[in-house]
């Protein structure tokens, strides 16, 4: 399965990572999802309500309910999340793992600090397993 995710969304997931920079940006995602690939039509922006903002994003759950009347008004779904990893690699974390939603897709951003290279991973849970995606920025 492959993320087809257009390069104006990437380049404004990216500046949302840096900008949140220390804390964990994270953001809900729109979209399709098909047999072979996730397309990626619309992202939301969302503010991180964790206790930790550090270590661990919590989208804000009044600003989820919103987002989803939202998309269901226009005809989108709800594909997946994204959220970065200041400081830390673009692999989930166990926590990451642990709140994890069947078939919905996740992006993580690597954002570090010494380093100007963005990374980026996209996960999906399937049943128990755990996939990597392959990612098509166009």
């Amino acid at each position: 399965m492959e993320i087809l995710l257009p390069k104006d969304i990437f380049k404004i997931l990216v500046v949302h990572s840096i900008h949140e920079y220390p804390f964990e940006a994270c953001g809900i995602l729109g979209g399709e999802m098909g047999d072979k690939n996730i397309n990626i039509k619309s992202y939301f922006i969302t503010k991180n309500v964790s206790p930790n903002p550090y270590r661990e994003y919590l989208v804000d759950p009044l600003e989820e309910i919103k987002i989803f009347r939202y998309m269901s008004r226009v005809g989108q779904n709800f594909v997946g999340v994204y959220h970065s990893h200041p400081e830390g690699c673009e692999d989930l974390s166990d926590k990451d793992k642990e709140n994890m939603l069947s078939n919905i897709c996740y992006l993580i951003f690597s954002v570090k600090f010494d380093n100007p290279v963005i990374k980026l991973k996209a996960y999906l849970k399937k049943n128990d397993d755990i996939l990597d995606l392959s990612i098509r920025i166009f």
